[in-house]
Protein backbone atom coordinates (compact mmCIF):
# COMPACT_ATOMS: atom_id res chain seq x y z
CA UNK A 1 0.00 0.00 0.00
CA UNK A 2 2.55 2.71 0.64
CA UNK A 3 4.61 1.45 -1.96
CA UNK A 4 2.15 2.42 -3.82
CA UNK A 5 1.53 5.79 -2.60
CA UNK A 6 4.94 6.60 -1.93
CA UNK A 7 5.81 9.62 -4.75
CA UNK A 8 2.06 11.27 -4.36
CA UNK A 9 4.18 12.56 -1.62
CA UNK A 10 6.62 14.08 -3.48
CA UNK A 11 4.64 14.80 -6.31
CA UNK A 12 2.37 16.72 -4.55
CA UNK A 13 3.21 19.39 -1.37
CA UNK A 14 -0.13 19.53 -0.63
CA UNK A 15 -0.31 16.19 0.83
CA UNK A 16 1.27 15.92 4.04
CA UNK A 17 0.56 12.35 5.20
CA UNK A 18 -0.73 9.16 3.98
CA UNK A 19 -2.63 6.52 6.09
CA UNK A 20 -3.27 3.29 5.95
CA UNK A 21 -6.36 3.24 8.73
CA UNK A 22 -9.58 5.03 7.59
CA UNK A 23 -12.45 5.75 10.50
CA UNK A 24 -15.14 5.18 7.99
CA UNK A 25 -14.11 1.89 6.90
CA UNK A 26 -17.43 -0.01 8.16
CA UNK A 27 -19.60 -2.38 6.38
CA UNK A 28 -22.61 -0.08 5.01
CA UNK A 29 -20.18 3.02 4.42
CA UNK A 30 -17.46 1.70 2.51
CA UNK A 31 -16.67 -1.43 -0.23
CA UNK A 32 -13.99 -0.59 -2.49
CA UNK A 33 -10.72 -1.41 -1.28
CA UNK A 34 -8.68 0.43 -4.79
CA UNK A 35 -9.71 3.71 -3.49
CA UNK A 36 -7.83 6.52 -1.85
CA UNK A 37 -9.35 10.03 -1.17
CA UNK A 38 -7.96 13.44 0.15
CA UNK A 39 -9.14 14.18 3.89
CA UNK A 40 -8.42 16.91 6.53
CA UNK A 41 -8.55 13.61 8.71
CA UNK A 42 -5.65 13.39 10.78
CA UNK A 43 -2.10 10.71 11.08
CA UNK A 44 -3.46 7.46 12.43
CA UNK A 45 -2.53 4.25 13.01
CA UNK A 46 0.13 3.47 10.55
CA UNK A 47 0.73 6.38 8.24
CA UNK A 48 3.92 7.50 6.17
CA UNK A 49 5.62 10.88 5.92
CA UNK A 50 8.14 12.67 4.30
CA UNK A 51 11.49 12.25 5.65
CA UNK A 52 11.96 16.41 5.52
CA UNK A 53 8.58 17.01 7.32
CA UNK A 54 9.13 14.57 10.13
CA UNK A 55 12.53 16.48 10.62
CA UNK A 56 10.57 19.51 11.11
CA UNK A 57 8.21 18.14 13.44
CA UNK A 58 11.33 16.64 15.35
CA UNK A 59 12.16 20.35 16.48
CA UNK A 60 8.78 21.28 17.68
CA UNK A 61 7.62 18.08 18.76
CA UNK A 62 5.76 18.50 22.00
CA UNK A 63 8.04 17.79 25.56
CA UNK A 64 6.32 15.30 27.56
CA UNK A 65 6.19 17.86 30.81
CA UNK A 66 3.80 20.10 28.58
CA UNK A 67 0.28 19.75 29.08
CA UNK A 68 -1.29 16.51 27.59
CA UNK A 69 -2.33 16.96 24.18
CA UNK A 70 -2.98 14.10 21.38
CA UNK A 71 -0.41 13.70 19.05
CA UNK A 72 -2.45 13.47 16.09
CA UNK A 73 -4.42 16.60 16.68
CA UNK A 74 -1.27 18.32 17.27
CA UNK A 75 0.16 17.04 14.04
CA UNK A 76 -3.51 18.34 12.68
CA UNK A 77 -3.36 21.88 14.10
CA UNK A 78 -2.74 24.81 11.90
CA UNK A 79 0.83 25.60 12.40
CA UNK A 80 1.44 22.15 11.27
CA UNK A 81 -0.98 20.81 8.68
CA UNK A 82 -0.88 24.00 6.97
CA UNK A 83 -3.95 23.53 4.11
CA UNK A 84 -2.41 20.17 3.96
CA UNK A 85 -4.20 17.19 3.05
CA UNK A 86 -3.99 13.27 3.72
CA UNK A 87 -4.87 10.89 1.80
CA UNK A 88 -6.15 7.27 3.46
CA UNK A 89 -8.16 4.22 2.01
CA UNK A 90 -11.81 3.64 1.68
CA UNK A 91 -11.10 0.39 3.22
CA UNK A 92 -8.65 -0.04 5.85
CA UNK A 93 -5.14 -1.59 5.64
CA UNK A 94 -4.23 -1.24 9.67
CA UNK A 95 -6.54 -2.36 12.30
CA UNK A 96 -7.29 -0.63 15.70
CA UNK A 97 -6.70 -3.05 18.15
CA UNK A 98 -5.61 -1.26 21.49
CA UNK A 99 -8.56 -0.89 24.22
CA UNK A 100 -6.78 0.12 26.91
CA UNK A 101 -5.10 3.98 26.77
CA UNK A 102 -5.54 7.58 27.51
CA UNK A 103 -8.64 7.80 25.50
CA UNK A 104 -9.36 4.47 24.07
CA UNK A 105 -11.72 1.50 26.41
CA UNK A 106 -12.84 -1.46 25.83
CA UNK A 107 -15.64 -0.26 25.61
CA UNK A 108 -14.92 1.60 22.42
CA UNK A 109 -13.20 -0.76 20.93
CA UNK A 110 -16.55 -2.61 20.92
CA UNK A 111 -18.78 -0.52 19.83
CA UNK A 112 -16.98 1.42 17.35
CA UNK A 113 -13.54 -0.08 16.39
CA UNK A 114 -14.94 -3.79 15.90
CA UNK A 115 -17.49 -2.82 13.65
CA UNK A 116 -15.12 -1.39 10.66
CA UNK A 117 -13.32 -3.65 8.02
CA UNK A 118 -9.89 -4.12 6.87
CA UNK A 119 -8.61 -4.99 3.66
CA UNK A 120 -7.50 -8.85 3.56
CA UNK A 121 -6.54 -8.98 0.15
CA UNK A 122 -2.80 -9.01 -0.68
CA UNK A 123 -3.29 -8.46 -4.38
CA UNK A 124 -5.62 -5.56 -3.91
CA UNK A 125 -4.18 -2.30 -6.39
CA UNK A 126 -5.27 1.34 -5.58
CA UNK A 127 -6.79 2.84 -8.92
CA UNK A 128 -6.13 6.40 -10.38
CA UNK A 129 -3.55 7.85 -7.84
CA UNK A 130 -3.68 10.98 -10.36
CA UNK A 131 -6.29 12.18 -9.67
CA UNK A 132 -5.28 12.30 -6.50
CA UNK A 133 -3.11 15.37 -6.66
CA UNK A 134 -4.27 18.90 -5.61
CA UNK A 135 -5.18 19.95 -8.69
CA UNK A 136 -6.47 17.22 -10.50
CA UNK A 137 -8.55 16.04 -7.17
CA UNK A 138 -10.12 19.76 -7.05
CA UNK A 139 -11.70 19.00 -10.82
CA UNK A 140 -12.56 15.14 -9.95
CA UNK A 141 -14.69 15.94 -7.16
CA UNK A 142 -16.67 18.91 -8.40
CA UNK A 143 -17.06 16.78 -11.68
CA UNK A 144 -18.60 13.89 -9.37
CA UNK A 145 -21.01 16.43 -7.61
CA UNK A 146 -22.02 18.09 -11.04
CA UNK A 147 -22.79 14.61 -12.15
CA UNK A 148 -24.33 12.98 -9.27
CA UNK A 149 -28.30 12.13 -8.73
CA UNK A 150 -29.54 15.15 -6.39
CA UNK A 151 -31.60 12.94 -3.86
CA UNK A 152 -34.69 14.15 -2.77
CA UNK A 153 -35.59 15.90 0.72
CA UNK A 154 -37.89 12.53 1.78
CA UNK A 155 -34.14 10.62 1.43
CA UNK A 156 -33.61 8.83 4.73
CA UNK A 157 -29.80 7.97 4.76
CA UNK A 158 -30.65 5.69 8.12
CA UNK A 159 -33.04 4.29 5.74
CA UNK A 160 -32.05 2.79 2.18
CA UNK A 161 -35.49 2.06 1.23
CA UNK A 162 -36.15 5.39 0.74
CA UNK A 163 -33.48 6.11 -2.52
CA UNK A 164 -35.57 6.67 -5.40
CA UNK A 165 -36.02 3.63 -7.94
CA UNK A 166 -33.83 2.69 -10.64
CA UNK A 167 -31.24 4.84 -10.44
CA UNK A 168 -29.11 5.72 -12.90
CA UNK A 169 -25.20 4.25 -12.86
CA UNK A 170 -23.75 7.57 -11.40
CA UNK A 171 -23.26 8.82 -7.58
CA UNK A 172 -25.93 9.90 -5.51
CA UNK A 173 -25.79 13.54 -3.76
CA UNK A 174 -27.15 14.56 -0.72
CA UNK A 175 -26.93 18.04 0.92
CA UNK A 176 -27.65 19.11 4.38
CA UNK A 177 -27.30 22.82 6.63
CA UNK A 178 -23.70 23.02 7.27
CA UNK A 179 -22.48 26.31 8.10
CA UNK A 180 -19.71 25.98 10.97
CA UNK A 181 -17.06 22.80 11.94
CA UNK A 182 -19.30 22.14 15.02
CA UNK A 183 -22.34 21.56 13.39
CA UNK A 184 -23.15 17.56 13.19
CA UNK A 185 -25.41 17.36 10.78
CA UNK A 186 -22.25 16.10 8.13
CA UNK A 187 -21.40 13.34 11.49
CA UNK A 188 -25.41 12.48 11.88
CA UNK A 189 -25.66 11.07 8.52
CA UNK A 190 -22.46 9.48 9.24
CA UNK A 191 -24.00 8.08 12.44
CA UNK A 192 -26.93 6.42 9.61
CA UNK A 193 -24.63 4.69 7.99
CA UNK A 194 -22.63 3.47 11.84
CA UNK A 195 -19.60 5.57 10.21
CA UNK A 196 -17.07 6.69 12.85
CA UNK A 197 -19.83 8.66 15.27
CA UNK A 198 -18.02 11.26 17.53
CA UNK A 199 -16.93 13.27 14.51
CA UNK A 200 -16.92 14.29 10.68
CA UNK A 201 -13.24 15.24 10.00
CA UNK A 202 -13.06 12.82 7.03
CA UNK A 203 -14.11 15.16 5.13
CA UNK A 204 -12.86 17.00 1.59
CA UNK A 205 -13.63 20.96 1.72
CA UNK A 206 -16.69 20.06 3.90
CA UNK A 207 -17.30 16.98 1.19
CA UNK A 208 -18.25 13.64 2.72
CA UNK A 209 -17.60 10.34 0.63
CA UNK A 210 -19.19 7.05 0.73
CA UNK A 211 -20.06 3.38 -0.81
CA UNK A 212 -23.68 2.65 -0.51
CA UNK A 213 -23.30 -1.37 0.28
CA UNK A 214 -26.85 -1.67 1.18
CA UNK A 215 -28.69 -1.64 -2.18
CA UNK A 216 -27.63 -3.23 -5.39
CA UNK A 217 -25.09 -2.45 -7.54
CA UNK A 218 -23.39 -0.82 -4.54
CA UNK A 219 -23.60 3.67 -4.97
CA UNK A 220 -21.03 6.16 -4.19
CA UNK A 221 -22.51 8.65 -2.03
CA UNK A 222 -21.25 12.25 -1.44
CA UNK A 223 -23.45 14.20 1.10
CA UNK A 224 -21.93 17.98 1.23
CA UNK A 225 -22.50 20.40 4.00
CA UNK A 226 -24.10 23.82 2.65
CA UNK A 227 -23.14 26.57 2.77
CA UNK A 228 -19.54 25.85 4.31
CA UNK A 229 -18.31 23.65 1.23
CA UNK A 230 -16.63 25.68 -1.52
CA UNK A 231 -18.74 23.31 -3.73
CA UNK A 232 -21.86 24.51 -3.13
CA UNK A 233 -21.68 27.69 -4.99
CA UNK A 234 -21.23 25.37 -8.07
CA UNK A 235 -24.25 23.12 -7.27
CA UNK A 236 -26.83 25.54 -8.89
CA UNK A 237 -30.63 25.14 -7.25
CA UNK A 238 -29.53 22.66 -4.53
CA UNK A 239 -32.12 21.41 -2.11
CA UNK A 240 -30.34 21.67 1.47
CA UNK A 241 -32.00 19.48 4.16
CA UNK A 242 -31.58 20.57 7.39
CA UNK A 243 -32.01 18.60 10.12
CA UNK A 244 -34.01 19.24 13.27
CA UNK A 245 -33.27 18.16 16.54
CA UNK A 246 -35.47 15.25 17.04
CA UNK A 247 -33.83 14.24 13.67
CA UNK A 248 -30.87 14.25 14.75
CA UNK A 249 -31.21 12.57 18.06
CA UNK A 250 -33.57 10.03 15.91
CA UNK A 251 -30.32 9.21 13.83
CA UNK A 252 -27.94 8.80 17.26
CA UNK A 253 -30.55 6.37 18.66
CA UNK A 254 -30.35 4.25 15.27
CA UNK A 255 -26.39 3.92 15.80
CA UNK A 256 -26.52 3.37 19.16
CA UNK A 257 -29.43 0.60 19.03
CA UNK A 258 -27.37 -1.04 16.15
CA UNK A 259 -23.95 -0.67 18.00
CA UNK A 260 -25.49 -2.32 20.98
CA UNK A 261 -26.86 -5.10 19.13
CA UNK A 262 -23.48 -6.10 17.37
CA UNK A 263 -21.59 -5.73 20.75
CA UNK A 264 -23.98 -8.11 22.08
CA UNK A 265 -23.92 -10.98 18.86
CA UNK A 266 -19.95 -10.42 19.05
CA UNK A 267 -19.36 -10.48 22.25
CA UNK A 268 -17.44 -13.30 22.41
CA UNK A 269 -15.01 -12.53 18.75
CA UNK A 270 -14.54 -9.13 19.53
CA UNK A 271 -10.17 -8.57 19.50
CA UNK A 272 -9.39 -6.33 21.98
CA UNK A 273 -5.32 -6.46 22.01
CA UNK A 274 -4.74 -8.78 18.98
CA UNK A 275 -6.18 -9.20 15.98
CA UNK A 276 -5.35 -12.68 14.04
CA UNK A 277 -6.34 -11.87 10.45
CA UNK A 278 -3.51 -10.90 7.85
CA UNK A 279 -3.98 -7.23 6.50
CA UNK A 280 -2.75 -6.20 3.51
Amino acid sequence: FFQQTAWLLDADPSIYSVNSFALNSVPMGANDTGRLKRSEMFPQFGWMITRSWAKELLHLWVHNTEARIDWDWWLHTTPRRKGRHVLLPEVSRSYHSGSAGAHVTGWMQGMVFANMIYNTDPDARLRDLHLLQSDNYKSFILEELLSATRLPTTFNPCDLTTLPPNLPPRPVLMAVYQDSYNQVNLQSVARCLHAFPQHAQDHYKYVMQYTLTGVTPHVRFYVIGCPRSPYCKELKDLMVVSLTEAMVERMMVTDDTWRYQQAREKANTISYFNHSSLLY
